[in-house]
């Protein structure tokens, strides 16, 4: 069974996002914190991340998260949603360099989010 991890500080959204991702057949753990989250993703090596983008002040944001997630070889291929508020200012460019497969903005299509989520993890 594939693994997706979400990291959302919104806990209303994180417990959504963790209930759709489960009664869609996958293993899921939901992070409020994109600090933890690094830490977990290290362990558990998983499938796909679901990542927010803005984080509480003074907290590892998104971006972050993601530059710290590809310097380490073990995490670098692990593909990465983003849903953001700020998915449509994200250069595509960018997000694409630091391996983003998608970029959906809040509020966001759950049945979106969870089609590009099977075509990721059943084509690779």
């Amino acid at each position: 069974m594939a693994h997706v991890v979400v990291i959302e500080d919104e806990p209303t959204l994180l417990e959504l996002l963790v209930l759709s991702i489960q009664s869609h057949g996958y293993e899921v753990t939901g992070v409020a914190r994109a600090s933890r989250a690094l830490d977990l993703v290290d362990q558990m090596r998983p499938d796909l991340i679901v990542l927010d983008v803005v984080m509480p002040p003074r907290e590892l944001d998104g971006i972050q998260f993601l530059f710290h997630l590809r310097k380490k070889p073990a995490t670098a291929d692990i593909p990465v949603i983003v849903v953001s508020g700020l998915a449509n200012v994200i250069n595509p460019h960018t997000a694409k360099h630091l391996g983003v497969r998608g970029l959906h903005l809040k509020p966001f299509e759950t049945r979106e989010l969870l089609a590009q989520i099977d075509t990721i993890l059943k084509t690779g």
